[in-house]
Formats: structure tokens, C-alpha cells, sequence
């Protein structure tokens, strides 16, 4: 992939102007500057050209295998730092990008012995918050949140750090919805004070009836979860209503997604490149008035330029199902039965519900479901699909006494870095423990959306953690007639699937307690008629519900703002729903 990129950029490079010959150390720096500009061909290019002045030359061996790694050759990338390292063994770049190829190709061990030892060489917070984040992708959450807080003491203002670590605290079974939502306020105070000095006068247009605009900010604007859910709103949009401006902050040019849903907008900003003053500058001269959060304390977040109030409407909607935290951050867009009344004292925004909080579109070349899988094996298999780190040991458990009810059925774990043997090692000792032997496990790492759907379709019955619950991953496994059992929560985060389930009328997938969890899935183990009669139905129960309805979202999404923009231009929130 990088010689194909080299090769093509190299004419457009050999046509510039006639110049003296540039040196290694010159190509190199050159090299650097257009990587921080984002301009990987010139880079890759520069890089090249050093090398071949100076082959030994470090720095440009290293810029070699850091363009290997963002164009995705992430083998060669962990080869070529393996020379650099040979040469320089303690060269912190190298050892950086080391890390981040071995995550990307989910070998987990590897990813955390480079991290680690890049924060030995260089003990910065961001390198320190990597080592959590590999752990906290392992499942290992207190350890995760250990490294956390250590690189918070060094930085106490690092927004992005503080994100990871409310992010990993949603997954930790220790703490109440309580305390979880205390650490949310206590970042939100904090940052706004910070802030609140940068914060510049707003001048909106108070006609209550014109036409609105609305700015959805992100960085999964691509092949995402996200996505998935905003392009039917999109789609659906009544721009006699609305105009809409898409805020992409993901660093690289997206996909394929990200065409479709650029062509769906009245305007695309990228704003990688801002620093969040800058954005909220950029935002305040669009003269947005509805800013529309998809992120929350996820990657690629923007929410400091929420809190310098960079626009008159503020609202948080489906990328991260908990508070932000942010006073600024006017309301949170859900529906009442991810939140009922009484939990308003869990979130700074105002709950405003709406009859259905998300609509969902499928991938587009989703295979078909095919016949259910255990009338030909003769045995039932259960699928765990979910980011591995929800899966507590509480899970672990009810999905142990779950096996043990059905004895001869096995259980498919796709996890980040299953595919690496210490990490099936680790995930099948946890098994162990609850009475599960390794020869009723299949354990797989993570793979691209189309293998993903393969994987799902693989299986009979998918398990949902708590009490974080699946949410695109139960959309997906629904849409491939994959009936999944849940147990649903008292927080947000533990009722997603709950919403999803009684949408297509399986109420009794959804649990009450772990238990009636087990006895559900034991039950539809047993029942292979309604197993084969859901696999071929399910599809049509979806796109008969609001789940599919984007025409009808994006009505009372406009609906929604129009309240919004009312309730500002009277100085209140009286109305909080539509």
C-alpha cells in the first residue's frame, strides 16, 4: 500500500522547481513537518529520499515506519521498528509506533510491553494513558484506571485523558450509577471553569420560525457505530427546516462512509487541524444554532469546545450513553425507556425525551442470515460480540451457569487481541474459574465489519454483557437474525438493548435479573423451531419498527430543536419534549 502511495506521489514530487540537492537531515525534517501537517504522501516521499542519502540514518527509518503504520501495513511497520530499536534501543518514536501497530493488529501483549516501555524512556501522561487504554481493552479495568489517574497526577488538565478515564468508568462493576455520574460533574466544573475566559458573546437570530442551522460534531464519521445511526437522519432531513453542517474531526480523509454522508450535508468542515479555541471560533462565525454532540468521553472528542459555548443550543446525543458532565451542554436527547422519569439528578443536561432516541441503518452489503446454524451442527452456539471490556465477572458467571444449563452447546468470544494465544489464555483462565473448560470456548479477535457479520451469522443466540449493553453490536446481530438475550439495567448504558428488543417483540429476551437471564437463553437454546423462525423474520421485524423510520426521526429530531431554540429564545426550559 505505501509503495503504491510513494509511487504515484513521486511525479507530482520530481515536478516541483529546480533546487539545490536537499541533505538526509533536510528530506528528513521535511519529512516531519508534512507528518504534522497531515500530508502522509510528501512525508512518505521525504522519508524516502533521506534514505536513500543516508541509508542508516535513523530518524528516517523510523518516519519509513511510522508511514508504513498510517497507511495500514501494520507488519512491515513492527519490522522496520524493530531495525530502528536494533540501532537505537531506546528510541521513543519507534517504540511508540510499535505500540500502536501491535494494537491495531490486536496483538494486545505486544502493544502493552511497547507502551511500557516507551513511558520507562519518556514518563509523559499521554504515553502512560496508552498503557491504560491497552489494559483496559484486555478487560483489566482497575488496572486501567490505575494508569489513569497516574498520568491525570502528572497532567491534571489533559480533557482527553480525563474522557478515557470517565469512558472506562462506565465499565467498572464497582461503582454505582451514583458515583460514576460525580466523576462526570466534577470534570465538567472543572473544565468550565477553566474555560469560561475563552467563552466570546453569541448573536443569534431570535426569529423563533426561520430556518435553523444544525451542526452535528464528531470523529466517526466513517465506517463506525455512529455513523450508522446519523446517515438515515441525514437522509432524511427536511432542509426546508434545517441546514445541516458536519463538524469531522477524524484525522484522515475517512472512507467510503464518509462520502455518503458528506454528500448528505449542506456543508463538511474538517476540523482535525483546530485546536479547540479555533473550532469554537469557526462554529460561532457558521453562526450554528442547534451544535449537536455524537461523541461525548469517546475518541476524537471536542467537548471543551462545548463548554467555551460555542453555540446558543447545546445538546448531547446517542455516541456515549452517560452525562458529559457539562453544565454548558443544554440537553440530552433520549427517550423514556432508556431514561424514565427520575433519573434526571445522574445528568448536568436537561433530559428531553423523544418517542425513539436513535433510527439505524444497515451495513450495505450485509450478507443474508442464512439457515440457522445448529440445525446443521447438531448443537447451539452462543456468540459474545461486544467490546470485551464489558464483559465483567459477573458476566462471566451468569454466562458459566448459562453453559452449564445447556451442556452442549459452545460459546464464540470475539475480543480485541483474541487472536493472539496469551490472550485466549487469559480470557479462557477467567472461564476456568467459573467452571467452564477452554474446549467449550472458540475465541477470535476482532475483524472488518464484513468478516464481523460472517462471525455473527456463525451463531445461534447472542449473549449482551452488563451493565453495559450493547448497542450497534445488537443492531447488527439483529439485523443478521441473531436473537440476543440482555439483562436490562438501571442505568442507560445497561437499557439500550432493552429498547431495541421490544421494538421487535422480544420482550422476553430482556432479563430482569441474571437469573431470569439464564432461563431465557436456556429457553430459546432448547426452542430450535422459534430459533429457525426468528432467523428469517427478524429482518422484517426491524424494518417494520422505528428502529429503520428515518423520515420519522429526523420529523422529531427537527421537532426536538424547534422546542430547543423556542425554550432559549425565552430564556428557559420549560418544554422538554416534543
Amino acid at each position: 500500500m505505501l509503495g503504491r502511495l510513494v509511487g504515484a506521489l513521486g511525479r507530482r514530487f520530481r515536478a516541483g522547481p529546480a533546487a539545490a540537492a536537499p541533505s538526509a537531515a533536510e528530506w528528513i525534517e521535511r519529512g516531519i513537518a508534512s507528518n504534522r501537517a497531515g500530508d502522509l504522501a510528501d512525508a512518505a516521499i521525504c522519508f524516502e529520499r533521506a534514505l536513500a542519502l543516508d541509508p542508516d540514518a535513523v530518524p528516517a527509518l523510523h518516519g519509513r515506519a511510522a508511514m508504513h503504520h498510517l497507511a495500514g501495513d501494520h507488519e512491515d511497520a513492527i519490522a522496520l521498528c524493530d531495525d530502528v530499536i536494533a540501532r537505537a534501543p531506546r528510541h521513543l518514536d519507534a517504540w511508540i509506533t510499535r505500540g500502536f501497530a501491535a494494537r491495531a493488529l490486536g496483538r494486545l501483549d505486544e502493544a502493552l510491553t511497547a507502551f511500557r516501555t516507551a513511558v520507562d524512556i519518556d514518563a509523559r501522561p499521554g504515553l502512560i494513558s496508552c498503557v491504560g487504554g491497552i489494559l483496559f481493552q484486555q478487560g483489566r479495568i482497575a488496572a486501567a484506571l490505575e494508569q489513569m489517574d497516574r498520568a491525570l497526577a502528572a497532567d491534571p488538565a489533559a480533557d482527553l485523558i480525563h474522557s478515557n478515564r470517565l469512558f472506562i468508568l462506565n465499565h467498572d462493576p464497582r461503582l454505582t450509577p451514583a458515583q460514576v455520574a460525580a466523576a462526570h460533574f466534577a470534570w465538567g466544573r472543572m473544565v468550565e471553569a477553566r474555560l469560561a475566559p475563552l467563552r466570546e458573546p453569541l448573536a443569534p437570530d431570535p426569529d423563533p420560525a426561520r430556518r435553523l442551522r444544525v451542526g452535528y460534531v464528531s470523529a466517526d464519521l466513517r465506517t463506525h457505530s455512529v455513523a450508522f445511526y446519523l446517515a438515515p437522519v441525514l437522509e432524511h432531513h427536511d432542509r426546508t427546516r434545517v441546514e445541516v453542517i458536519c463538524y469531522d474531526n477524524q484525522p484522515g480523509p475517512g472512507d467510503a462512509f464518509t462520502r455518503r454522508l458528506e454528500r448528505l450535508a449542506d456543508q463538511w468542515v474538517r476540523t482535525a487541524a483546530l485546536d479547540d479555541l479555533a473550532l469554537a471560533r469557526r462554529i460561532r462565525a457558521d453562526r450554528v444554532d442547534v451544535l449537536v454532540d455524537l461523541s461525548g468521553h469517546t475518541g476524537g472528542n471536542r467537548l471543551p469546545v462545548f463548554a467555551m459555548r460555542a453555540a446558543p443550543v447545546q445538546v448531547s446525543w446517542f455516541g456515549y450513553m452517560n452525562t458529559t458532565g457539562l453544565t454548558a451542554m443544554d440537553y440530552r436527547l433520549t427517550d423514556p425507556s432508556l431514561l424514565p422519569p427520575g433519573a434526571e439528578a445522574l445528568y448536568s443536561e436537561a433530559l428531553f425525551r423523544i418517542p425513539s432516541t436513535a433510527v439505524w441503518s444497515p451495513a450495505p452489503d450485509s450478507p443474508e442470515p442464512g439457515p440457522l446454524p445448529a440445525l446443521a451442527h447438531g448443537q447451539v452456539r452462543f456468540g459474545s460480540f461486544n467490546n470485551w471490556a464489558k464483559v465483567s465477572d459477573d458476566v462471566v458467571r451468569t454466562w458459566s451457569a448459562l453453559l452449564g444449563r445447556v451442556p452442549e452447546a459452545r460459546l464464540l468470544v470475539v475480543a480485541a487481541g483474541g487472536d493472539d494465544e496469551g490472550a485466549r489464555a487469559q480470557i479462557a483462565a477467567r472461564f476456568g474459574r467459573a467452571g467452564v473448560g477452554r474446549e467449550r470456548l472458540e475465541i477470535v479477535g476482532t475483524r472488518p465489519l464484513a468478516q464481523f457479520l460472517d462471525l455473527v451469522r456463525s451463531v445461534d443466540i447472542a449473549l449482551d454483557p452488563y451493565p453495559y449493553n450493547g448497542g450497534t453490536t445488537t443492531m447488527h446481530t439483529l439485523w443478521m437474525g441473531v436473537p440476543v438475550v440482555s439483562l436490562a439495567m438501571e442505568q442507560e448504558i445497561g437499557r439500550v438493548s432493552r429498547g431495541l428488543l421490544w421494538a421487535c417483540g422480544l420482550h422476553d429476551l430482556c432479563a430482569s435479573s441474571e437469573d431470569r437471564y439464564v432461563d431465557a437463553a436456556a429457553a430459546l437454546a432448547h426452542d430450535l423451531p422459534r430459533l429457525a423462525a426468528l432467523r428469517q423474520d427478524l429482518r422484517t421485524r426491524l424494518r417494520a419498527s422505528p428502529l429503520m423510520n428515518g423520515a420519522e426521526m429526523a420529523t422529531n429530531l427537527e421537532k426536538a430543536f424547534r422546542v430547543m431554540w423556542h425554550n432559549h429564545l425565552q430564556g428557559d426550559k420549560h418544554r422538554l419534549s416534543i
